[in-house]
């Protein structure tokens, strides 16, 4: 996907859009095919594209108020759109970061939720097997065709 925005209208919010429109796209393929075959990790498939359609959105929304703002030469005096978590005077400004931030780790936090999840539900399974194949043993007693005479000719 950057390699081919990297050619449409450079700078401009055209890429943004262009990249929120694929994102949006694949997003409504995963959720409509479910191409996995375990429910949760469809799940995360949708949960990692949303985030990314989310976080395209809100620089879209940051480039093009950014862009409209340097067409018609607008001067802020405090840029709404700025994501540095401290400011020059030392406060702490950190709403688009801290939001971006959740956006992102959403998918992460299912992630490892689900396979707690899953673990859980299968430990006992999992003890069982583990507990049968360790505890498991056979007595093994030659018989006269295993022993071999060494002799030489």
């Amino acid at each position: 996907m950057v390699g081919a925005l990297s050619v449409i209208e450079q700078h401009s919010p055209v890429q943004l859009f262009v990249g929120f429109l694929i994102c949006s796209t694949y997003l409504l393929l995963v959720l409509r095919a479910a191409p996995y075959k375990d429910d949760s990790l469809d799940r995360l498939s949708f949960f990692a594209s949303l985030s990314l359609a989310i976080t395209l959105l809100l620089c879209l929304m940051k480039g093009v108020d950014e862009h409209r703002a340097e067409t018609a030469q607008i001067q802020y005096e405090q840029n709404p759109w700025d994501t540095s978590m401290y400011k020059d005077n030392g406060q702490q400004n950190s709403m688009l970061a801290t939001l971006m931030i959740c956006i992102n780790i959403v998918p992460f936090v299912y992630a490892i939720m689900s396979s707690l999840a899953r673990w859980f539900q299968h430990r006992k399974q999992i003890a069982k097997a583990l507990s049968r194949s360790m505890t498991r043993h056979s007595t093994v007693s030659p018989q006269k065709n295993d022993l071999r005479a060494w002799e030489t000719e």
